[in-house]
């Protein structure tokens, strides 16, 4: 179960690491789009703002610094400084090296894939330098727009998204290459015919928006070429005062794939966290719960409705615990995490459940944003210690202390008496024609026999006794403090009070022992084996002697 849930803890922790570097990349990505998409921004300003956006993608961002060198001028963040750290890539220009693009690390970290980087962390160095290559491209090209509109059609011929111009007669007047490799010849052809076999003018079409001076913005999936693009559509307004349409189209199907999957990934980490049977709790920087599974609110009976927004300390504690419970849930919190820690939390009834808690910060692009808990209810578990622990000591048929655990009492006892200078005595028994019981009545019953007597000797004992089942129907008695007369008073008190025969079902079945009684001295020096050894002696002298009756060691004629 330890192992199933580590795999879990393992295979979370690295989904959610992976979806952090997939969102920083993209923040980058989507950070450059919105620098390029700024009105009036200058080449210089979209470089060093990519150079400043670089280092927050990076699997460490509190070191990293980047740089640019493009056409000799050097763009750079405030911190940057050479190491021996450092990932490079070229940028070209129309297919030619015009300079390279860098991001150091300015501390040493541990060996990864490329150094101290990460692979993706090459392919978005190269993403971003093909990028910057071909954001300088197409702000070169409309800067020369600006000093020459006549070369209007080579500028619609140098950029990636597709364009089309067509007329208020739905006629073609003009593709761009890109859309020429999607859709192919245009010339003779109306729109609504290129793009979507159509004969007639689609009624969707934002032509009369257009024509009324907006720009529109649209999506569409081409079930032709299977992409999707974002759409603007725009006026043109021609020399002669008419209004054709200008619209471009940007391919996003990758975009919107890798939000699908992330969107999706994100489903299947919720269905993870809602399939496991261990409570999983999400909490914000003020301890209060952002999520709660069904898990959850299985273990605590607190719906996610009532949770949320709920201080986790204050839910499931009770007073006495409440401080000790919070200074976990900052560990927790804190850039250490919590190890495994068992602890007791209530129920919303109050009862209490016994778990082991585990709990791991939440970090977000360096940023703490909370902490998850792991609990796991463990009262089963223990449940099932405890048996194990009573089965290591007590015999499984009678109930009382096993022939091992005797020994481990008994030799504490042994020095105890040693070094204190005390005594105590040994009295060793025996069941008369236990197996009479056995071959008359069977088994079954002779269980119940030996449960019956050893019940009723426990009964007689003083809480300080140890008794033991010492094997088949023998047992075993150690007497703190007690002399040999002492020691042979209560055998006979114990004989005595067993000598009643024993009902079990309609049978009476009568009932008789035999003890042996030792004693350890204060001047002894004795083992607990040759001091059991003379309870035994004495034993077997009692059973010689006619059985029902109590022998004492040193054995002599006139007992």
């Amino acid at each position: 179960m330890a192992t199933e849930k580590e795999g879990i803890e393992e295979r979370l922790a690295a989904l959610e690491r992976e979806f952090i570097e997939r969102e920083k990349e993209l923040n980058c990505i989507y950070g450059i789009s919105a620098l390029v998409d700024q009105p009036g921004i200058t080449l210089e300003e979209i470089i060093q703002g990519i150079v400043d956006l670089m280092p927050a993608a990076w699997q460490y961002p509190e070191i990293a610094c980047a740089r640019a060198i493009l056409e000799e001028q050097e763009f750079k963040t405030e911190n940057f400084r050479e190491t021996p750290w450092k990932q490079t890539s070229d940028i070209m220009l129309h297919g030619e090296r015009n300079g390279y693009l860098e991001l150091y690390y300015l501390e040493e970290k541990p060996e990864n894939d490329e150094g101290p980087f990460l692979k993706e962390e090459r392919n978005l160095i190269n993403n971003i330098a093909e990028r910057l290559g071909k954001i300088t491209e197409r702000v070169q090209v409309v800067e020369a727009l600006h000093i020459e509109r006549d070369n209007l059609k080579n500028i619609f011929e140098a950029i990636e998204d597709g364009i089309y111009i067509v007329n208020q007669q739905y006629d073609i007047q003009y593709v761009n290459p890109m859309l020429i490799k999607d859709f192919g010849i245009y010339e003779g052809r109306k729109c609504y015919e290129y793009f979507h076999n159509r004969t007639e003018v689609c009624p969707w079409c934002m032509y009369p928006d257009v024509l009324a001076g907006k720009t529109v913005n649209s999506e569409w999936y081409s079930f032709k070429n299977q992409k999707t693009y974002d759409m603007i559509d725009t006026p043109l307004i021609n020399a002669d005062g008419s209004i054709s349409k200008l619209k471009v189209f940007r391919d996003i199907t990758e975009r919107n794939r890798t939000k699908r999957e992330l969107e999706e990934r994100k489903q299947y980490l919720e269905a993870l966290v809602e399939s496991v049977p261990d409570a999983i709790v999400t909490l914000d920087t003020r301890n209060r719960i952002v999520e709660w599974n069904s898990a959850a609110e299985k273990m605590f009976k607190y719906t996610q409705k009532e949770a949320i927004g709920q201080d986790i300390d204050g839910l499931v504690t009770v007073p006495s615990i409440h401080e000790e419970a919070s200074r976990l849930t900052q560990t927790a919190i804190s850039e250490e995490g919590l190890p495994h820690t068992e602890g007791i939390r209530y129920r919303k009834d109050g009862s209490p459940v016994d778990v082991l808690i585990a709990g791991s910060n939440v970090m977000v692009e360096g940023e703490l944003h909370g902490a998850v808990g792991i609990y796991t209810d463990t009262t089963e578990l223990k449940r099932a210690q405890a048996a194990l622990r009573k089965l290591a000591i007590r015999d499984p048929l009678v109930g009382c202390f096993n022939r091992r655990h005797f020994f481990s009492l008994a030799e504490k006892e042994l020095a105890r008496a040693a070094r204190y200078k005390r005594q105590f005595s040994v009295i060793m028994l025996d069941i008369d024609h236990f197996k009479r019981v056995n071959d008359n009545y069977g088994h079954s019953v002779g269980d119940q026999f030996l449960v019956a007597i050893a019940g009723r000797i426990e009964g007689l004992l003083r809480s300080t006794d140890i008794f033991a089942r010492y094997g088949g129907e023998e047992f075993v008695i150690l007497l703190p403090e007690a002399n040999a007369s002492q020691a042979r008073q209560a055998a006979e008190m114990i004989r005595e009070n067993t000598a009643e025969p024993i009902r079990i079902n309609e049978l009476e079945i009568p009932s008789s022992i035999s003890f042996g009684v030792s004693c350890r001295n204060i001047e002894d020096d004795i083992t607990m084996d040759a001091l059991l050894d003379r309870a035994d002696q004495a034993l077997y002298a009692a059973k010689r002697g006619g059985r029902n009756r109590v022998m004492v060691w040193p054995i002599s004629e006139n007992q």
